[in-house]
């Protein structure tokens, strides 16, 4: 609350196009190809000016540049976190797309691993191969998911020995894996609520 009341001002004293002020951070938005870099050279000192008027200091360690486009600046980083999202200089969110798969693959293994039959169940989820997927066609595209419809061949080729039960294999999307994943588990359980 505090750190509202301080900044309450900071709109009507930075020069920049959008100012987005969140519960303990803040944005500085420019978009202008040719100026962009001048424009928010001038917005950080007038936060700078903003900041110290209300006894607050801007912490350098944290203040990021992103300039998103084609030429960068020397002093623009690659990615940065906004609000949740990672972006990237080059506007492709493959970064943000590795880090929700990390994410849900902790989720996915202890879902299977809450499972009965968890042996059979379990399938890779490589960030690298879904990432690839977001930008170009992935070498899994068209994999099945689902237990009726599996192969007796892994996706890299190798056949599945006769011992070994079928098991879903990634089609490149995480999405779709999820998914399906969650579908087989669902007409799991109902199966076993109705016997």
């Amino acid at each position: 609350m505090l750190f509202n009341l301080y900044l309450n001002d900071l709109p009507k004293n930075i020069r920049c196009d959008h100012l987005c002020n969140y519960a303990d951070d803040t944005s500085l938005l420019n978009v202008d190809h040719k100026s962009a870099n001048r424009k928010t050279e001038v917005a950080l000192r007038d936060a700078e000016i903003c900041f110290d008027a209300n006894g607050l200091l801007l912490n350098r360690g944290k203040t990021k540049i992103l300039s998103v486009g084609k030429r960068l600046t020397p002093d623009s980083i690659e990615h940065a976190k906004f609000l949740g999202l990672v972006m990237q200089s080059n506007f492709i969110f493959s970064q943000h797309v590795e880090n929700v798969i990390k994410k849900l693959s902790s989720v996915i293994f202890w879902l299977v691993s809450q499972s009965d039959d968890h042996e059979s169940n379990i399938f890779p989820l490589c960030p690298a191969s879904v990432a690839s997927s977001c930008n170009e066609e992935s070498p899994m595209d068209g994999a099945s998911l689902n237990h009726e419809d599996a192969t007796d061949t892994e996706a890299d080729g190798r056949n599945i020995p006769e011992n070994e039960p079928n098991r879903p294999v990634p089609s490149g999307s995480a999405a779709k894996m999820l998914w399906h994943y969650m579908q087989v588990k669902i007409n799991k359980s109902q199966e076993e609520e109705i016997t």
